[in-house]
């Protein structure tokens, strides 16, 4: 039996050609949505990342923050991602991913009590080789991403340990399918995560929730998942977060900086670029 833990997110890009207005206006209505549904539906967690997001709403709606300061202390609300916004995370200098994950961190144990400990970066196209150690030294231990894509760069496997050329190691898992779900039927998005389940693995990640403007998990998409968490052979649906981790022996991967600090996955007799 295969646990796939639904991991109920919006993911916004309030850094790529937003306005401030535009950014803030779907950082609170994601907030009140998601608090909404985590009010309605009991068993639901929703995971988010950035300070920033978090910090908008505690500006424009106080109320609001403190429902969000409620779930984040009774584990509902999970942070993740320990940066101010989801970070480019080819170009910037080493400085810059220093100061994101410390602000973004300190901000976290100021103002919501706990720090994230899953790095969590899902839509830039890339990464630079040194990246777990950045995610290590901000306290983040693990980390989750979607590319590049299988198109883009083969891997061992879409969960295992990666280590940059100084040793930090993080456990990182590869999203197989799409980090949002537009529509209420989820079913292809279970079976490509259970398709990409490495083998001795009893564990598994789906994304679920609109996003990329915001707007997270619809009451539709969590009944669908209420009614079908026991429809697939072999498998069980669970409302979850990226901090349940999975078991088995994740295969280690090492990073190597190119010219251009890309990062490049091997394992011992293949390189995977």
């Amino acid at each position: 039996m295969i646990t796939v833990h639904m991991i109920g997110n919006a993911h916004l890009d309030p850094a790529w050609l937003w306005d401030t207005v535009a950014g803030s206006d779907a950082a609170i209505a994601t907030a009140r949505s998601a608090c909404d549904r985590l009010d309605e539906y009991p068993e639901l967690i929703f995971t988010c990342d950035s300070s920033w997001f978090h910090r908008r709403v505690e500006e424009a709606d106080p109320a609001l923050f403190r429902r969000i300061r409620a779930f984040v202390q009774s584990a509902r609300w999970q942070l993740v991602g320990g940066m101010v916004v989801q970070s480019d995370c080819n170009l910037p200098s080493a400085e810059s991913m220093v100061r994101q994950l410390k602000f973004g961190q300190a901000y976290f144990r100021e103002r919501l009590g706990r720090a994230a400990t899953v790095g969590y970066s899902l839509d830039p196209f890339g990464h630079g080789a040194y990246m777990p150690r950045f995610l290590r030294e901000a306290g983040l231990d693990s980390y989750v991403f979607m590319r590049p894509g299988p198109q883009q760069k083969e891997l061992p496997s879409g969960l295992f340990r990666w280590r940059s050329p100084d040793g930090h190691e993080v456990l990182a898992f590869r999203i197989p399918d799409s980090y949002l779900t537009w529509d209420v039927e989820i079913a292809p998005h279970v079976e490509a995560a259970l398709g990409a389940v490495p083998e001795g693995v009893g564990h598994t990640m789906c994304f679920f929730g609109v996003g990329d403007h915001g707007g997270g998990p619809t009451k539709a998409q969590i009944e669908w998942i209420m009614e079908h968490r026991d429809a697939m052979p072999g498998a069980r649906l669970v409302f979850s977060h990226p901090a349940a981790r999975p078991s088995g022996p994740p295969k280690s991967c090492r990073s190597t900086a190119s010219a251009a600090t890309a990062a490049r996955w091997t394992r011992p007799g293949r390189r995977c670029c």
